[in-house]
């Protein structure tokens, strides 16, 4: 979406955010295939925000919101994942991706970052991310737009030691097949 004329553009207020306790999901297409990467989620409860009125709000007061990311990682156990770090720009940028649901929009997130560190409370990811608002929009008030913003933070994070399959069962490799036609 092309800035429009007439409006002012502002950075969206992150520090009126706190994303909670998240979550890492290790990805593969199949139960067989191979850790294609992760899937880190943190819950982001209701925030009021410039822009929000009686009757609308930029975050659901009941539900709050998520703020999902995708990344290659490779697959660690966690007491490896302490101390590593993983940048886009050493990979497939277009890999690293998210978005977060506000004012009834998913707005895309370039990813910039991953650092993860080992603290006395358990494991915690710092993130680096653009959240691109100029794509959907979102207003913060009369004549008032949120502009694209970079937001970085930390959070205490888990790893699932699972890996989620995002298609059912099996690949279907050639083997396979020809079993199927014996059946």
């Amino acid at each position: 979406m092309p800035q429009l004329d007439g409006y002012e553009y502002v950075p969206f207020p992150f520090d009126a955010l706190s994303p909670q306790s998240g979550e890492l999901t290790w990805i593969k297409e199949f139960e067989d295939s191979p850790v294609e990467g992760a899937v880190i989620e943190f819950p982001i409860p209701y925030a009021a925000l410039p822009g929000d009125t009686e009757h609308w709000s930029s975050i659901d007061p009941e539900r709050g919101t998520t703020l999902t990311l995708e990344a290659p990682l490779p697959l660690l156990p966690t007491s490896k994942l302490a101390g590593s770090a993983f940048n886009a720009e050493d990979g497939n940028p277009e890999a690293f991706s998210g978005s977060v649901y506000l004012g009834d929009r998913h707005h895309p997130i370039d990813l910039y970052n991953l650092a993860f560190a080992d603290t006395r409370s358990g494991l915690t990811l710092t993130v680096h991310c653009l959240v691109l608002f100029t794509f959907e929009g979102i207003s913060a008030g009369d004549d008032v737009e949120y502009d694209d913003t970079e937001w970085k933070f930390s959070a205490p994070i888990t790893v699932r030691n699972d890996a989620h399959n995002y298609r059912e069962g099996p690949s279907p490799s050639a083997f396979r097949r020809i079993l199927r036609l014996f059946k």
